[in-house]
């Protein structure tokens, strides 16, 4: 009894001694494609203002990342913070297993909202954005008789210059038409269809959009362009503009001239608008959003640390085309990089797909369409007519699942 009495003393001794020491037993695992060194400033941050807090990071690689984030998900073992892109939103909402956020306090202060929200509710904060500009071969420009410092602004007037260039001889481009790969060819076409004022789907996703005039008519012209433009892969687009080859291209952050092309004089502008009252360049804006999955124990600290990383231009001074959606970070990066002047004007009006859960087959249907018109199978009226029987068949079914 007297040897119980003496450990009831001694335990009771270590917890009076050891009651104000506070054990960092709070883990918040951050999963995104970055490297850490990037993202480090951040985790320092937050690790200052909660020090009884440990930040497990880890990052995710470009090829496997989307796997085994859904096999993490699949296992209820998600992270608390994970990176997504904006073509990756929907699933993941339909499925349950993002968190929606209370964003009210700072809605104000960035934007890319709308491909973070799915039917009223956010479920992700914006990070930052990448578009597409038309590149100018300012050579190339000048002995076609254009102006470099004028590029096109309409339809009409890129369609001019694509010839005008074409015909300085064999083996030189005007424009170019990517076809190929997972994401290319819709990504690429989509800015027409949107500028045309032609929507994928209605407002609620009830109904296909794609045999409507406006979708209808940006695939005509688009198919117009073909004869004074070279119709290739995307890496083939790019080494014929490195070459000297190609007048104009449409492209974003992985066009690398610096490295590429060192010597080439060049000038960005944003997509030409169609030659109609009131049309204006709508853009696609590849999106990447910090979520927390319904899975995190500690959603209100995850969601600080996304606020956290999505602030300071973290990965935007790395990769400046990458344009972070927080508007003080992007005055900042404009300050020393003038440069991006057209990346920022073509973000100011650039949009997303529809983030609906079947996005993946909806893109392979506008894919098909858009390919097959320009290789010459069929008429921009008769694909988009079966692209429209096709996706009208994926909204259905997913409705009646």
């Amino acid at each position: 009894m007297k040897k119980l009495t003496a450990l009831l003393i001694v335990f009771s001794l270590l917890v009076v001694g050891l009651s104000g020491v506070v054990f960092a037993d709070t883990k918040l695992r951050v999963w995104t494609f970055w490297s850490k060194d990037w993202v480090q400033p951040a985790i320092d941050e937050f690790s200052e203002t909660h020090p009884d807090v440990k930040v497990e990071y880890q990052q995710l690689t470009w090829s496997h990342g989307l796997d085994k984030i859904t096999a993490a998900v699949s296992a209820g073992n998600a992270p608390d913070v994970v990176e997504l892109g904006s073509t990756w939103m929907g699933q993941f909402v339909e499925s349950d297993a993002l968190s929606s956020l209370d964003v009210s306090d700072i809605k104000d202060e960035y934007t890319g909202w709308l491909g973070a929200t799915v039917k009223g509710g956010v479920y992700g904060i914006p990070w930052f954005g990448s578009t597409n500009v038309v590149y100018y071969n300012k050579e190339l420009m000048e002995e076609a008789g254009l102006d470099p410092e004028n590029p096109p602004s309409t339809w009409s007037e890129l369609k001019a210059a694509s010839e005008a260039i074409n015909n300085l001889g064999p083996g030189t481009s005007g424009f170019s038409l990517k076809i190929g790969g997972k994401f290319t060819t819709w990504q690429k076409f989509l800015p027409f269809a949107w500028s045309n004022g032609g929507q994928v789907l209605s407002e609620d996703w009830t109904e296909a959009k794609l045999d409507s005039e406006p979708f209808v008519g940006a695939l005509k012209f688009y198919n117009s362009l073909k004869p004074s433009s070279l119709v290739s892969t995307q890496e083939e687009a790019r080494q014929a503009f490195y070459l000297g080859r190609l007048g104009m291209i449409y492209d974003g952050p992985g066009l690398n001239i610096d490295k590429e092309a060192p010597d080439m004089e060049y000038v960005t502008s944003i997509l030409p608008r169609p030659d109609k009252e009131g049309a204006s360049s709508v853009g696609f804006s590849g999106a990447d959003f910090l979520t927390v999955p319904k899975q995190s124990d500690n959603k209100e600290l995850a969601t600080e640390m996304a606020i956290e990383l999505s602030q300071g231009n973290l990965i935007s001074s790395h990769v400046n085309t990458l344009l972070p959606f927080y508007q003080e970070d992007l005055a900042k990066l404009l300050e020393s990089h003038p440069e991006l002047e057209s990346f920022a004007e073509a973000m100011e009006n650039a949009t997303s797909p529809p983030p609906h859960p079947r996005w993946v087959s909806i893109q392979e249907a506008i894919t098909k369409s858009v390919e097959a018109t320009l290789l010459g199978r069929g008429s921009p009226e008769s694909n988009l007519s079966e692209a429209q029987k096709t996706v009208g068949q994926i909204i259905e079914e997913y409705r009646s699942e």
